[in-house]
């Protein structure tokens, strides 16, 4: 999962830019989120649900009958 939060973290700033406000990058870290095998997971749920060992909720997409 590093490889992908730091893929997130790259993808986002190639978008929009370097973030320097403290008040947008708590935003930048919850909004943005890559789907991985049907669950959503944004920088925040990476970093501290996973890399540092915390709870992290799955949160399902919506299944288009596919």
């Amino acid at each position: 999962f590093i490889n992908i939060y730091n893929l997130l973290y790259l993808h986002i700033n190639a978008l929009l830019g370097n973030i320097a406000s403290k008040f947008k990058r708590k935003f930048f870290f919850k909004i943005f989120k890559y789907s991985i095998d049907k669950c959503s997971y944004s920088l925040e749920d990476i970093r501290d649900g996973i890399l540092r060992g915390m709870s992290v909720q799955c949160i399902f997409r919506e299944s288009n009958g596919i």
